[in-house]
């Protein structure tokens, strides 16, 4: 073979080589990456993937080439809410995700003068004090056959004559209440909403919080008559008959809030010591009638149980000059363990359980806009989920609940009791 035919020969070889390394780099590249498109309406739309943003076009699309891998998708605009997504893409996979965002419903107005908001025993029931304070009423909401929120029977319970209210503490059958005013706790039975037959009268003095158990067995009381007595009392419903189950003094506990597990097992004793690193929250055994401390670190300002009685909502005081939220959240399992940081300020009373104990629906402070948001929560994932409202047009939530089908959040703020869909 002569030279010339060799250099030839060697040439293409090297051509063939390069050819096939390139194709081969260009297939092991294809098979290492996938591709995403989102297509996401308004155009105006910001989205992050794992929190990193990306540019919509203007006509509202986005591609990208990512590695394989789970990536959560955020699209967020002003006046919509927020759509969370988390995918799974895999090698040379090909991918759209195409998101409309829904408008943010308007709220409805359950009453523009209503406080105490709370659930009643009936399907997607609440109850509330109106009237500047003088009447309780009950009012069903429910989505129509358009999805569309609906107040429903609403139906005065009492005559108009209540005064003095400062706090409202439901029996379970809620045919009974607990009125604390300024000179004492005074017991009001509704005589099956029997107007005439109605009667509010001294149920007891020097109380401090009062938990109803859910079984309707007792009523817990903290007593503290100005003796340096403190004690935790359990009471039969008519507080004739009372039983001090413990002494709180010698356990160091003050003027605790108390809160019962809804299978009236244990009751949560959340001390309000002046001294704060001393306000941890502690579990009493109901039958037993024995503490067990369940935090540790103070600090610590309220908690309730979820509906499963597996878990326990805390909050614990922090400071943030960038927020007017003196509180953050956690959850942890009844039996102390698994304490989760969720990494978000709330406050307890703008918080509610979701129906499988996995979630939460949660009202605070946005930084960003310096308004109320109100979003869901996925508590294993520790992130937002289901729906993200990033602005309440009501002014700031003081307490909020969650329907019992979890399509509706009703919620009171200064200028009254709303109903927002947030579900379909």
């Amino acid at each position: 073979m002569n030279p010339h035919t060799i250099k030839k020969v060697t040439l293409k070889f090297y051509v063939i080589t390069i050819v096939t390394l390139l194709a081969l780099f260009g297939l092991y590249w294809f098979l290492t990456h996938t591709f995403l498109t989102i297509e996401a309406s308004p155009v105006n739309a910001y989205v992050t993937i794992n929190n990193a943003p990306v540019k919509l076009s203007r006509t509202g699309k986005v591609r990208k080439i990512l590695a394989p891998g789970s990536y959560a998708i955020k699209i967020e605009a002003e006046g919509y809410i927020s759509h969370i997504e988390e995918i799974e893409l895999k090698r040379a996979q090909r991918k759209t995700v195409q998101v409309q965002l829904p408008e943010v419903p308007r709220a409805v107005t359950v009453t523009d003068r209503g406080q105490f908001l709370s659930q009643d025993s009936d399907f997607n029931t609440i109850r509330y004090l109106g009237d500047n304070g003088s009447t309780i009423y009950r009012a069903k909401i429910l989505l129509d056959g358009n999805g569309e929120v609906q107040i429903k029977n609403i139906a005065r319970l009492t005559e108009p004559k209540l005064t003095g209210i400062e706090e409202i503490i439901w029996s379970p059958t809620g045919d009974l209440a607990l009125f604390r005013k300024k000179n004492g706790i005074y017991i009001f039975d509704f005589k099956k909403y029997d107007f005439i037959s109605q009667t509010e009268s001294l149920w007891g003095t020097n109380i401090g919080s009062a938990a109803w158990a859910p079984d309707n067995s007792k009523i817990a009381y903290y007593y503290e008559p100005g003796t340096g007595e403190k004690s935790l009392i359990f009471a039969n419903i008519a507080n004739t008959e009372t039983t001090r189950v413990a002494n709180l003094a010698e356990a160091g506990i003050e003027n605790p809030i108390l809160r019962w597990s809804p299978d009236s097992e244990w009751l949560l004793v959340i001390p309000r010591s002046t001294k704060y690193e001393n306000n941890d929250i502690y579990l009493f055994n109901a039958y037993s009638r024995t503490f067990k401390r369940l935090t540790s670190g103070g600090n610590k300002l309220d908690a309730i149980f979820s509906q499963d009685n597996n878990k326990i909502l805390v909050s614990t005081y922090s400071k943030d000059d960038g927020s007017p939220v003196r509180s953050v959240i956690s959850v942890v399992n009844t039996d102390g363990s698994n304490m989760q940081e969720l990494n978000i300020r709330a406050d307890v009373r703008k918080v509610a359980w979701n129906n499988d104990a996995n979630g939460l629906t949660i009202a605070t402070y946005n930084p960003l806009n310096q308004a109320e948001s109100l979003f869901g929560y996925n508590i294993a994932k520790r992130e937002k989920s289901n729906f993200v409202i990033n602005k309440i047009d009501q002014g700031f939530i003081y307490s909020l609940l969650a329907s019992n089908d979890g399509k509706i959040v009703i919620y009171e703020t200064k200028e009254g009791i709303f109903a927002l869909k947030v579900g379909d």
